[in-house]
């Protein structure tokens, strides 16, 4: 039996048919790229020449073509896919540009050629400049149908489902999107119209000046911004966002691109926004690739980026692979596409089934799972990313670090770990890189830099900075006052340093951190960071109180327009009386006034001049001898007399003000060789400070003088232990051109809040430059990693911040009080408006008044109803004149 069956076996196989492999040894393939992609022509031709080493397609060569078109051009695209039409291709790979990749899609349906496309699929293409297709396509077969085409990019339907699922998570109310539409992958007005239900939706586009974008939204208070854009706009959109303040914890960033990973993200190291980002790349996959398989491809010389497009087109190759090995096994031959034509219109007739075969293939490749739905991408997997910083192995610079926050799947479900709008860039398994809590000794000698209140709170500049570098390079600490209150010298005996930097040298602290300035000895036993902050060395000294100038200080308390105002109202004012008086016929120039024996005489008319007479009157709250007797011009003396009423007790009450405020010096010095130049005057420093030391090794001349007169001063004036205690001697001092002379040379800095808190204090500045920084112990790693945060806080603006905060730019008002910027007391045209406007509209009420009596003057003429004292013989003519009191006619 045994050999009987061998022999069956052995028959069959003799006799049995050859089967021949219905895929041929060698298929061509076309490529349509863009010409600047470099990273996708390149991933193309190391996914195919790859092939036989991932163990795909080992009976078949596939030979590929690759053409480039232009953006836009639609023409040349379809010149250059027509060259590859002849060269018999049995697939398209498309380009990654949507507009492209719709119109090769086009051509793809109208010859029968399967397209493998990766770009995403938008809802409406512009057309391009290069006008349409020849006539030899019929109108049906241009129409953009995707019956041969597949895409791996994900559909419209899931990035958008996608969006709103991640704005639902977060809770958004209000979505602001900033659409490119160039290298953006979402349709805005559908994703817009998707997010209403959330609340109010805007949409932006990507304009020239994206700052202005950026600013108007800021003044719209939008908080929530989805921004669609590509990898390679992103380094425009940070730096827009950074220069209009918008990357604060006030706002929360959606970046729609699926290779978050991929961008520079480097100068948001110090932004507390929230950044959230997809990806749908498989890292792993993908460098698993490289390492096994890139370095048996010539001419690949550096790694692949790792980004969507590269992805897509590794996995374009991979469907292209697996698709013609089921094609293996259909049962229809793999011709060349010999007989397609573009000219002659001819379709491939086996297009459709390969494209039938390559829409069943299902994998897991580059870009996550692969399958296929009616052309489309039916397996979506993305990752959501929130973005945070850590430092790298060195400890000295930070690096992105994308923290995984859920998860999103299509027809699965989406996962979100616990993410709300409150989360920042924070992380929470981040921990400090320095394990130990620092030591940071300081003095309270400037009160500005460190203060500790009664509860043991503390504040200050000092203390803001410390935060700041702490959550910057990652430790905590604590401060200390030093014990001996001083900055740091070397004895004049033994050489041993005292102070903050002694503290520093003993390992007593492991920073110092105040107002302490950089010098060569300091810096031969301790090592300095960077400088946070560049002042100068100034001397403070008491001006002299000189005499008021009386007729400057009579003018102060208005302004020389004020003042222009009041003239100018006055001569406008008494034109008007003398213009009512006229028109007015109650206003008789020829007034019969009582005489000084009581007989009628002939009073004075209301000229101009009269006019002036009146109103200069009122100013001064005296009468006169001119009858006002129209309505019309005692409404003007009304209204001005009110003016002139608020003009005095406005003017009253600011020049008592002005006649006690300290006045600035006669005479001040403008350098500190003027107050060389008085043999009297004392110098004092702070005994442990560096300008002690500055001073004593100084070769200028005015600086030796004034070491030499330190020197020669008594003790507790010329060396005193803090800069509070030098700025008392100052005010206790007769001042410049006074009795007991006495000036303080320290920092600038820090004698500022005395500057304004005192106007009878001056000060010289630029006596030289100098430096306060940060100490830490000779060879410390903490040197490095300060300075790199000093630089970024410096960078990022927050130094300035910080000194604006503890050191404000003002400065005192010459009534002893503190400004911001002026003086506040001196009354402004601009605070005169109101008293003005209520002198223009009594004048233009008179003259109303004045033009309805003329009216009615005439009027009653014309009827016979009105008889002058002269026509009737007996007028009453009244005798009672009140001066300027007006009286109405009986």
């Amino acid at each position: 039996m045994w050999i009987l069956y061998k022999v069956v076996v052995i028959s069959v196989c003799l006799f049995m048919p050859k089967v021949e492999a219905r895929v041929p040894a060698a298929v061509r393939v076309g490529s349509v790229f863009l010409e600047r992609e470099q990273e996708v022509h390149e991933s193309f031709r190391v996914g195919i020449e790859t092939l036989r080493n991932r163990q795909l397609l080992n009976q078949t060569e596939i030979q590929f073509d690759i053409q480039y078109a232009n953006r836009h051009d639609y023409f040349h695209l379809y010149t250059r896919a027509c060259l590859e039409v002849g060269y018999g291709i049995v697939t398209f790979f498309g380009p990654s540009d949507p507009g492209l990749d719709k119109q090769l899609e086009s051509i793809s349906t109208a010859l029968g050629i399967p397209l493998i496309s990766t770009a995403p699929r938008t809802l409406s293409i512009s057309p391009g400049r290069g006008g349409g297709f020849p006539s030899a396509f019929s109108a049906e077969n241009l129409v953009a149908r995707a019956e041969l085409t597949l895409a791996l990019f994900p559909t419209q339907t899931h990035l958008i489902s996608l969006v709103k699922d991640l704005g639902k998570e977060l809770h958004w109310k209000d979505v602001s999107i900033i659409h490119d539409p160039v290298h953006g992958i979402i349709d805005p007005s559908v994703l817009a119209e998707s997010l209403q239900i959330l609340g109010s939706v805007s949409v932006h586009q990507v304009s020239t000046d994206l700052r202005a974008t950026l600013v108007q939204l800021r003044l719209k208070g939008a908080r929530n911004i989805i921004i669609d854009t590509g990898v390679t706009q992103l380094e425009r959109v940070i730096q827009a966002a950074l220069d209009t303040g918008m990357m604060t914890k006030s706002y929360n960033y959606l970046f729609t691109m699926l290779d978050m990973k991929a961008g520079n993200w480097s100068r948001l190291a110090y932004s507390e926004a929230l950044i959230l980002g997809l990806n749908m790349i498989d890292h792993a996959k993908f460098q698993d690739f490289q390492d096994r398989f890139g370095p048996s491809v010539s001419g690949m010389n550096k790694s692949l980026p790792q980004t969507t497009k590269v992805a897509l087109s590794l996995d374009a190759v991979e469907l292209l692979a697996r698709g013609l090995e089921e094609f293996d096994n259909s049962g229809t031959d793999l011709s060349t596409p010999s007989s397609t034509s573009c000219t002659e219109n001819r379709k491939w007739d086996v297009g459709e089934e390969l494209r039938d075969v390559l829409s069943t293939v299902s994998f897991d490749g580059m870009s996550g799972p692969i399958s296929f739905a009616n052309g489309a991408r039916s397996r979506v997997h993305v990752n959501i990313l929130k973005l945070g910083f850590v430092l790298d192995e060195a400890g000295i610079n930070f690096s992105p670090n994308f923290l995984p926050v859920g998860n999103w799947s299509e027809g699965i479900s989406y996962e979100m770990d616990g993410l709300r709008m409150g989360d920042k860039i924070h992380l929470t398994n981040e921990k400090p890189a320095i394990n130990k809590t620092l030591i940071i000794t300081t003095t309270d000698s400037s009160g500005s830099c460190f203060t500790r209140g009664e509860t043991g709170q503390d504040e200050g500049f000092c203390v803001d900075l410390a935060h700041h570098l702490a959550k910057l390079v990652g430790f905590h600490f604590k401060f200390k006052l030093v014990s001996d209150g001083r900055y740091g010298r070397p004895g004049p005996l033994n050489g041993q340093w005292d102070g903050m930097v002694g503290e520093i040298v003993r390992g007593e602290a492991d920073i110092a951190l105040a107002d302490l300035t950089v010098t060569s000895a300091r810096q031969s036993v301790v090592d300095f960071t960077t400088p946070f902050m560049h002042t100068s060395l100034a001397a403070l000294y008491k001006v002299k109180q000189d005499t008021l100038d009386g007729v400057s200080t009579l003018l102060s308390p208005f302004s020389i327009w004020v003042w222009v105002s009041i003239v100018l109202a006055f001569f406008i004012t008494s034109i008007c009386l003398r213009l009512v008086a006229w028109m007015s016929p109650y206003q008789k120039d020829d007034i019969i006034l009582p005489g000084s024996d009581g007989s009628p005489s002939l009073g004075h008319d209301l000229s101009w001049i009269n006019s002036m007479w009146v109103l200069s009157s009122t100013l001064v709250l005296r009468g006169c001898d001119i009858r006002l007797q129209a309505a019309s011009s005692r409404t003007i003396a009304v209204v001005w007399w009110l003016f002139s009423l608020v003009v005095i007790i406005i003017y009253a009450s600011l020049v008592s003000h002005w006649f006690d405020a300290r006045s600035s010096p006669s005479s001040s010095p403008q350098s500190v060789s003027d107050l060389l130049a008085d043999p009297l005057f004392e110098f004092g420093v702070i005994q442990s400070g560096s300008t002690n030391q500055f001073l004593q090794n100084a070769k200028r001349e005015d600086l030796q003088k004034i070491w030499w007169r330190v020197q020669k001063g008594s003790e507790a004036r010329s060396l005193v232990a803090t800069a509070f205690d030098g700025i008392q001697e100052v005010k206790r001092s007769g001042g410049f051109g006074g009795g007991a002379k006495y000036a303080f040379v320290t920092e600038e800095i820090n004698l500022n809040q005395a500057l304004v808190e005192d106007c009878g204090l001056g000060v010289i500045k630029g006596i030289d430059d100098r430096s306060f920084a940060m100490a830490v112990g000779k060879g410390s790693p903490l040197r490095e990693k300060l300075s790199q945060g000093i630089l970024s806080l410096g960078e990022s603006g927050v130094l300035r911040q910080l000194e604006d905060k503890w050191w404000p730019k003002r400065y005192c008002s010459r009534d002893g009080g503190v400004s911001d910027g002026g003086n506040q007391t001196q009354v402004k045209l601009v605070h005169f408006i109101g008293p003005l406007s209520v002198l223009v509209i009594g004048i233009i009420f008179a003259i109303f008044i004045a033009m309805i009596e003329r009216m009615f003057y005439h009027r009653r003429s014309h009827r016979g109803f009105f008889r002058t004292a002269t026509e009737s013989g007996n007028g009453k003519i009244p005798m009672n004149g009140s001066n300027c009191d007006a009286e109405s006619e009986n």
